[in-house]
């Protein structure tokens, strides 16, 4: 089982900011706490800076590992994001947001006039010694700021779960930003595979849901290299990393981490946004399961992203998707300590929404009218909306990328209107 409370390596600090009190308060207060009032919008990616060699060049000490470590631990560990807003304070609101949510209190370190470049020239720039990035520039005529954001792995190190969901959260529903990269990690104690023998099943040809792998490393003489096996490649919107954490970071496990960016950073970056993490019994906010779902949603999203398989030598897996041959033993099991797996949808956008669209209006939309005359429109449409509603809690990666096209047609079609009248859909 993936860790729900220690996944974070020093200076864990669980459930700074109290989503509730001693009196249990409603589920839409906590939320409201959660997502500080902000104003954004969606903006075209930019490329991301390069990762070092092996992993995202994140410091992650094991300084003061508690007796009965879980056997796994997952946590974020880097995100990158661009937003456009209206006017300066907001986006100071959203820095603030950002660089106070591992210390509550710390302030921004402007820096205007200290240009950079990156994917675009920037003319000012902000920092935290958390190691939070950030790049603006302001329209001179309008005020309105472009900002580019960059939060590292040591930043995420130093929350709780629950911590990165309430960021997560605020930066997609409060501030409207958009992620054009997002590696989530999960750091396995018990060491029951390595890097060299996970490329050794790629070559036997036992390894499902990628197309390509590779083996690199690198070291200074008279020091143990740093050996990565990379699932998919690095070029892609999506892939995975294993590498062993002792030389990098000095702790005995090996890292799964696994790296999205663009419509794949978006997806995952959805999916962690939206976790429920009310109890549906009672309704309200539970910390325990709060740390569970973040945890074991990372943990599916690193298993949905590859499958190590037995190959049917009777039966040539050629006839069937290699994807449906028996998974090995040891991958079930890690599979099932992760929390099961969590696939996102393959890189084609889907083609089906034309059909799909077309499909409602001639086969559901006439029966829809029948049900509404007959039970009377107000009631109808309380109805439907309820049901609505509880069908999102079943949207798989499938559904989150119609989602995401969706509203890419509808901002494009909004190009035309004036920035006041743009909204962020949520």
């Amino acid at each position: 089982m993936i860790s729900q409370k220690k996944g974070f390596a020093a200076n864990v600090k669980k459930n700074k900011f109290k989503l509730v009190d001693d009196a249990v308060t409603s589920p839409s207060v906590a939320q409201a706490a959660a997502c500080p009032g902000g104003q954004g919008i969606d903006e075209p990616s930019t490329p991301s800076d390069k990762t070092p060699l092996s992993n995202t060049g994140s410091e992650c000490e094991n300084v003061g590992q508690v007796l009965n470590s879980p056997v796994l631990e997952g946590w974020i560990d880097y995100f990158q994001g661009t937003g456009k807003f209206s006017n300066l304070e907001s986006f100071q609101q959203c820095a603030e947001f950002i660089i106070q949510m591992s210390h509550p209190g710390m302030p921004v370190v402007w820096q205007p006039g200290v240009s950079r470049h990156c994917g675009i020239h920037w003319d000012n720039s902000f920092s935290s010694p958390t190691g939070v990035l950030g790049y603006y520039n302001v329209d001179v005529e309008t005020g309105r700021i472009h900002a580019y954001f960059s939060m590292p792995g040591g930043y995420f190190h130093l929350m709780d779960a629950i911590d990165h969901w309430r960021l997560i959260r605020g930066l997609r529903h409060a501030y409207g930003l958009k992620c054009n990269r997002i590696d989530v990690k999960v750091r396995d104690y018990t060491r029951r595979i390595t890097p060299q023998e996970i490329i050794q099943h790629a070559v036997d040809g036992n390894v499902a849901l990628v197309r390509g792998y590779e083996l690199a490393g690198n070291g200074q003489i008279g020091s143990q290299a740093c050996v990565t096996a990379y699932l998919g490649s690095r070029k892609s919107e999506k892939f995975l990393r294993i590498y062993d954490a002792m030389p990098v970071h000095g702790i005995d496990a090996i890292d799964w981490e696994l790296q999205c960016r663009d419509e794949k950073a978006q997806i995952v970056y959805a999916t962690l946004a939206n976790i429920e993490i009310d109890d549906a019994e009672t309704g309200y906010y539970n910390a325990d399961l709060s740390h569970q779902l973040v945890g074991t949603t990372i943990g599916a999203l690193i298993c949905g992203s590859v499958s190590f398989v037995h190959r049917d030598e009777e039966e040539s897996c050629s006839k069937k998707r290699l994807s449906l041959c028996p998974k090995m033993d040891w991958w079930q099991r890690f599979c099932d300590d992760c929390g099961g797996c969590l696939r996102l949808p393959s890189g084609r956008t889907p083609r089906c929404l034309d059909k799909t669209l077309d499909w409602l209006e001639k086969q559901v939309f006439p029966i829809v009218s029948a049900l509404q005359d007959g039970f009377g429109a107000m009631d109808f449409k309380v109805w439907l909306q309820s049901r609505l509603d509880s069908a999102k809690r079943r949207h798989k990666p499938y559904h989150e990328s119609i989602k995401w096209m969706c509203r890419n047609i509808y901002n494009d079609v909004k190009d035309s209107t004036s920035w006041d009248d743009r909204t962020v859909t949520v």
